[in-house]
């Protein structure tokens, strides 16, 4: 046949081959089969009349697909003994040659078992949590309390695997939630750990007491005789352990609210002198603020604590009598007007610090309190005090003038 006709022949047949795909994958099938049938009906005539373990041992050098078939077509009894013994014989050859090689070359042995270890392992990894495919989708919030109680190493395959994106982000946020639930589940045990800790202590400064007499837990605190020493205060100092309390117990003694106040602020006359020189040494925007401290300490010479009675000005505060009316401190009222000052002092009464410690105390921290309640503790009716700050200011420079002769600020 000429080379032309070939070539036509050729073109027709791919023509219709394109034109018609599933007759051509049909017809192919079909004479794939018949080729498959012919080329094995020798073999199976061959095995039919063997017993098991020759037909196993024929059978054994076939690859399992072609098998399979031929148990299909050709129908050859005894199938699954026949594959139950040739995977026997296979892992028992296949655990002989890893044995020979293992002893041949252990390293590269080792090496190529960890490569396959590994790569079962992934397989097994990207079908158990395929299901984090979805959290691509999420913003970081919902990433980082969808892989919240994931373990970190898991969560950094997940990162390697399925690409989530803002993966440090997501753990920044994780580690803040599990620090807080963390803390959450230890709570009882540091608030008990604490409470240990506080009440060594409380028995410590009570025992001891203050130089002045005064026993009461209520009116101590603890004072450094060192500053550059101090850690922190007793009361935080109690979340750690109790060797560190007692070490941290060395380092000072007990005082109360009121001695305590006098050793860092200075007696009456060093107080005075402080605010006279800082009066004297202001600038003229601040001149306001020093008078007014030097007007309200001279109107404290006149008070004395509505409980105790002690008169000296350095341990005096002002108490708000009902906590509802209270504007601000006083101690951040010396920028505002005298009028504005002496109103807020009418809505208070005179304590000292032992005696304010003392009655919060007893009603609560951060509680709000009412006249009732002073009175009640106190003991008889509170008047709120009346004041005039300005009245003092003549006082005050002729306090200033003695102190540094001056007698062109006598007004």
């Amino acid at each position: 046949m000429p080379y032309k006709d070939i070539e036509k022949q050729r073109e027709a047949r791919n023509r219709w081959r394109h034109l018609n795909p599933e007759k051509y994958k049909a017809q192919l099938k079909k004479s794939n089969s018949a080729k498959w049938m012919k080329k094995h009906s020798l073999f199976y005539d061959e095995i039919k009349s063997y017993d098991l373990d020759t037909k196993v041992k024929v059978l054994y050098e076939v690859s399992q697909r072609t098998r399979k078939k031929m148990y299909e077509h050709f129908v050859i009894p005894f199938s699954e003994q026949i594959e139950e013994k040739i995977s026997i014989q296979k892992k028992k050859a296949r655990n002989r040659y890893c044995y020979e090689w293992k002893c041949a070359d252990p390293h590269r042995y080792q090496k190529i078992l960890d490569r396959h270890k590994i790569g079962r392992n992934k397989k097994k990894f990207k079908k158990c949590y395929s299901i984090y495919i979805k959290i691509r989708s999420y913003d970081i919030d919902q990433k980082a309390k969808a892989l919240h109680n994931i373990n970190g190493q898991i969560r950094k395959n997940i990162y390697k695997y399925f690409i989530v994106p803002f993966s440090d982000q997501i753990e920044e946020k994780i580690a803040k939630a599990q620090r807080r639930e963390y803390f959450i589940k230890q709570k009882p045990a540091i608030k008990k750990r604490i409470d240990n800790q506080w009440g060594y202590a409380k028995k410590w400064m009570t025992d001891r007491g203050c130089d002045c007499g005064e026993g009461n837990i209520t009116k101590l605190s603890f004072h450094h005789r060192d500053p550059s020493q101090k850690e922190n205060t007793i009361r935080k100092m109690c979340k750690y352990s109790l060797d560190k309390v007692k070490a941290e117990l060395k380092k000072g003694v007990v005082k109360c609210k009121n001695c305590h106040t006098i050793i860092h602020a200075g007696t009456s006359e060093e107080r005075e002198e402080a605010l006279i020189k800082q009066y004297l040494k202001a600038p003229p925007k601040k001149a306001t603020v020093y008078r007014n401290k030097l007007m309200i300490w001279e109107f404290k010479k006149s008070l004395s604590c509505v409980k105790c009675g002690i008169d000296d000005p350095v341990i005096l505060l002002f108490h708000h009598i009902d906590s509802k009316n209270k504007h601000k401190k006083i101690s951040i009222l010396y920028k505002a007007g005298r009028d504005t000052i002496n109103k807020e002092i009418g809505k208070t009464a005179c304590l000292c610090h032992n005696c304010h410690e003392d009655f919060h105390y007893l009603i609560g921290y951060h509680v709000p309190t009412t006249q009732q309640q002073l009175e009640s503790y106190v003991g008889k009716k509170i008047i709120p005090l009346k004041a005039h700050i300005q009245d003092y200011l003549p006082i005050i420079n002729q306090n200033v003038s003695e102190y540094y002769n001056l007698p062109f600020l006598i007004t």
